[in-house]
């Protein structure tokens, strides 16, 4: 299964290069932008894994990441992506 999954990965990485376009739209991963410390937002369908003031958990196209911190919170969520406020210490891949 997971060689199955790096050839997808690899095959829309290299149409991404081809037709120049950003890998996370052609590789189906989310985007992940962290705003100083105070935002994060997070495009693409993500899974809401852990949800809690201090750290919130999320998986995507079989990758996941926590955020950690204080009085975090999701103000809004949909099937295109999720928005994070609170003070954010830091972002963990896993």
């Amino acid at each position: 299964m997971w060689g199955d999954m790096m050839a997808k990965y690899r095959f829309r990485s290299v149409l991404a290069q081809v037709f120049e376009v950003p890998q996370d739209a052609a590789a189906n991963i989310p985007r992940i932008e962290v705003i100083g410390t105070r935002e994060a937002l997070i495009t693409g369908e993500a899974t809401l894994l852990e949800y809690s003031p201090d750290v919130i958990r999320v998986a995507s196209g079989g990758y996941s990441a926590a955020f950690r911190g204080d009085n975090l919170y999701i103000p809004a969520m949909d099937q295109m992506g999720m928005r994070i406020f609170g003070r954010i210490a830091a972002v963990e891949f896993e």
